[in-house]
């Protein structure tokens, strides 16, 4: 009995090696967008109320062992606000939903596209490193939340491949760099 004992806690405290799904590429037509998910994305919409009026967002997520992976986008009405209160109101919306605080603000470009770059602490204690683009009047949404301070290089593989597939009318609604 003694044996089965040992052998137990052998296995038990053994260590366990979980391998990361493998990145893949994952694209959406109507969102006219591409990234590396960790799996395939869970999708959801939903209506949000805006101070610009009712709009549908799409949101493509996966949860791994290093954190969750997100894009989402929705459009706003055209002529109602400028792609800057947009883009304020996103992150002060964000912000105020997630209960978090804004620890650095940056502006960031994605192929000429101008956007902003935002590293939030979340409670209890996660982060949340999110990138945010206008185009016309379609705001973009690419976040990864980690339950540390640091972000994977799988977090950064995910940031740097996501691209926005086809120009809008008017191309960047920020501006071109």
């Amino acid at each position: 009995m003694l044996c089965g004992v040992a052998l137990w806690s052998v296995v038990v405290s053994w260590p366990v090696v979980v391998f990361p799904t493998p990145l893949a590429l994952f694209s959406d037509g109507p969102g006219r967008f591409e990234a590396l998910f960790g799996g395939e994305p869970l999708q959801s919409s939903a209506t949000i109320m805006t101070p610009w009026g009712e709009t549908s967002t799409h949101t493509f997520r996966v949860t791994e062992l290093g954190g969750t992976a997100i894009v989402s986008y929705w459009e706003y009405p055209l002529g109602r606000a400028s792609p800057r209160q947009m883009l304020d109101s996103a992150v002060d919306a964000g912000s105020r939903a997630a209960q978090g605080e804004v620890r650095e603000k940056r502006t960031i470009s994605l192929n000429g596209i101008s956007g902003v770059e935002i590293l939030m602490d979340l409670p209890p204690r996660s982060t949340l490193r999110a990138r945010f683009f206008i185009v016309d009047n379609r705001l973009y949404y690419v976040a990864f939340v980690s339950a540390s301070d640091s972000f994977s290089d799988r977090a950064e593989r995910f940031f740097t491949s996501f691209r926005i597939l086809r120009t809008h009318a008017h191309g960047s609604a920020l501006g071109r760099r």
